[in-house]
């Protein structure tokens, strides 16, 4: 069988992409890529290795059904399974899962644990892959080694978005209270795999990790699970619109090209698969992802022929791998990608009775999926505007009613509900009637976004970022002393006068924030960069600059330009090593004034000069070396500039070509790690390349 099993698998065509049944997958995880952003990056070419991957074989919509939050994301990928057969339903609702039920145990089942390597190396410390066992804890124990542990969690590098620690179940037992919390989800897999490695949290050190294990389990046909964590880090840190966010996504493009790169280095690109996918997105413009379904998966597997779901993956690198599904027990929940797909729409919300007569009443599309917000947050919300009786409340976008109740019940105040979904109608009328507030709550079906809302002195929210900005013009004309209260999602633009923290009973945080009219406009940041910058800045390799410099033939009577100079080291090098003028130039303040502390600590101030310049206006006439580390496509865009160089200068880029133009030299660089990386150079007049009429 399992000769077989090799002869199948060896059957493979000589294009990326087009085995029938590969030797190897590696499947990639972009924790928390939402997929708008991921198509705004692609759109503006600053993903180029998903690009190439996507070229090779399809790009299709993944949208999730349940949490989206990490232990249940992955725990739906790596399984197949909805959270009923896993038991992992959330980051606060948790277990175990089953013994034999991951994708690791049955490859390792299938093709037998001498014939097969699995891997998992993972960036995340908590959610994803920590493998902590069930525990029981006595609580008067639990207290001296929570003391005991505050010290050490504060040397320790904290993960951002990981929350408290499960709450757990208390129990007591012959007049001893025990805390029993649940072992992570991945701890009856991990011993399975030939290298489980969790916790590295730098994408660099991701990628780096999985490089290695490459070349150790290259001879051994594999399963690779990469994870990188960045974006989700960068998400809850600064925000899905932050360019933090936005580098992170370019920083996991990145590597995955290198992994994309090693896999072609080592004669396996014709028999390896390569998937791209995410737990969760993030909430628009949030630091979230309470709401954040939708993801994406791009493959050069060719086969992929529809949009999906999260426990779609593991089925379809089974059918990849020519494994029979159909026995499995339980049955798995996804269907392969490859496959047709017959199951209802996916359920990113509460369902829709599709009932004629009410869709006709529906003015128009809900802005948002309706998730409740949780009656402790209700009361906090309430409770934060001063509610009295004397008040009138509007919640725009009701939902089942639970604040206007509340507001009527708790307080005596006159609410009004407003939600343009008549399911959301008919649920808070019922709500209405069932709490016997009829007579102070009204419930009505309009479009939030045309009421007046001058009779109300309290606006409740839970909406999207962007729609709580549209609300801007109708809550600057509620009267004076107005108080407005949003659930998790900020006012872009608007000083909040309050912003407080809640941790819910299941361990979930929430944020509530608070505005009085008249709204107080924050003032607009005074930057002194002209915009953002067009790449995430990742050191060039001290090997790499030694070798770019050598390959231009640098002197002492050479004007070196650094084009995104990073913190300097190019400049500082040519300076040092060679005596020549040299200049770096950066939009980005930061790396600007790493450069100049590079420069000092160096002592080469009377060569070097750093300048905070955007280098698409720069005139580089007088430099006859220019260097390079930014994407192809911003490489292109600087063809005029450099068409203007002198004739004989010198232009040498690290990692990326120039489209169009013909590079003199491609020298291919190993650093000590075992990273390759390649170097472009052009010398001027550039030799444009002919286009290829065969396309």
């Amino acid at each position: 069988m399992l000769c077989a099993v090799a002869v199948v698998m060896a059957l493979v065509s000589s294009v990326w992409g087009a085995a029938e049944h590969p030797r190897n997958v590696i499947l990639i995880g972009w924790d928390g890529a939402q997929r708008e952003h991921v198509d705004q990056c692609l759109s503006r070419g600053e993903l180029p290795n998903l690009k190439k991957l996507i070229d090779q074989g399809k790009y299709v919509k993944i949208d999730v059904e349940g949490t989206t939050d990490t232990k249940a994301g992955w725990t739906q990928i790596l399984t197949g399974y909805y959270p009923a057969v896993t038991g992992v339903y959330s980051n606060s609702r948790y277990q175990p899962v089953p013994k034999g039920l991951s994708i690791f145990e049955r490859l390792e089942s299938q093709f037998g644990p001498d014939n097969f390597v699995t891997v998992a190396v993972i960036g995340k410390k908590q959610h994803c892959g920590e493998i902590n066992p069930p525990t029981k804890v006595r609580l008067d124990d639990e207290q001296t080694q929570t003391s005991n542990a505050e010290g050490q969690k504060k040397k320790a590098r904290q993960q951002p978005g990981a929350g408290r620690r499960p709450a757990g179940k208390i129990v007591e037992e012959n007049g001893v209270k025990y805390r029993v919390t649940p072992g992570s989800p991945y701890y009856g897999m991990h011993t399975a795999l030939e290298v489980w490695e969790f916790g590295l949290m730098e994408d660099q050190k991701v990628g780096t990790r999985a490089i290695e294990l490459l070349d150790n389990y290259k001879d051994k046909p594999f399963f690779f699970f990469v994870h990188f964590a960045e974006v989700d880090h960068s998400g809850h840190k600064y925000g899905e619109n932050s360019k933090e966010y936005n580098d992170a996504l370019i920083s996991n493009d990145l590597w995955t090209g290198k992994i994309m790169d090693k896999v072609r280095e080592l004669g396996l690109a014709d028999k390896t698969q390569i998937y791209v996918t995410a737990d969760h997105g993030f909430d628009e413009d949030g630091k979230t992802h309470k709401f954040a379904p939708y993801v994406f998966l791009a493959t050069n597997n060719k086969a992929v022929s529809r949009d999906g779901r999260r426990q779609d993956v593991t089925p379809t690198i089974f059918d990849a791998f020519g494994v029979d599904t159909a026995a499995m027990q339980p049955p798995l929940d996804g269907i392969s990608l490859t496959k047709a797909d017959n199951r209802p729409p996916a359920k990113l919300g509460p369902a829709k009775p599709a009932q004629k007569a009410e869709a006709q009443t529906e003015l128009r599309t809900p802005d948002v999926v309706f998730v409740p917000t949780p009656q402790e947050v209700v009361d906090k919300m309430l409770e934060t505007a001063q509610v009295t009786k004397d008040d009138v409340v509007y919640d725009l976008g009701c939902g089942d009613g639970r604040i206007v109740v509340t507001a009527a019940k708790k307080y005596g105040a006159k609410s009004y509900g407003f939600d343009v979904d008549p399911q959301r109608i008919k649920e808070s009328n019922e709500n209405v009637e069932t709490n016997g507030v009829g007579n102070l709550v009204t419930i009505e079906q309009k479009d939030i976004f045309t009421l007046d809302l001058s009779k109300a002195n309290v606006v409740t929210l839970y909406l999207l970022p962007t729609l709580n900005v549209k609300l801007i013009p109708q809550l600057e004309k509620l009267k004076p002393g107005s108080r407005i209260v949003s659930h998790d999602f900020a006012m872009r633009g608007v000083k909040p006068d309050k912003v407080i923290e809640i941790n819910s009973e299941n361990g979930a945080d929430h944020t509530i924030y608070f505005w009085t009219t008249p709204l107080k406009k924050e003032q607009e940041e005074v930057q002194t960069q002209t915009r953002r910058p067009d790449v995430v800045y990742v050191p060039t390799p001290q090997a790499v600059v030694d070798k770019m410099l050598e390959l231009t033939k640098v002197t002492k009577d050479d004007v070196v330009y650094d084009l995104g100079c990073g913190d300097g080291r190019i400049v500082v090098t040519a300076a040092k090593k060679y005596g020549c003028k040299a200049y770096g130039f950066d939009i980005d303040p930061r790396r600007i004034k790493e450069s100049n502390e590079n420069v000092q600590k160096n002592g080469v101030g009377d060569l070097v000069t750093i300048e905070q310049k955007d280098i698409f206006t720069l005139d580089l006439s007088k430099a006859n070396v220019v260097t390079l580390y930014l994407l192809p496509s911003l490489n292109v865009k600087l063809i005029p500039q450099l068409e203007k160089l002198k004739p004989g200068s010198r232009i040498v880029s690290h990692d990326f070509d120039m489209r169009g133009v013909k590079p003199d030299q491609t020298v291919e660089v190993t650093t000590e790690n075992g990273a390759q990386h390649t170097i472009y150079y052009w010398t001027t007049p550039l030799k444009k390349e002919e286009a290829d009429s065969g396309q």
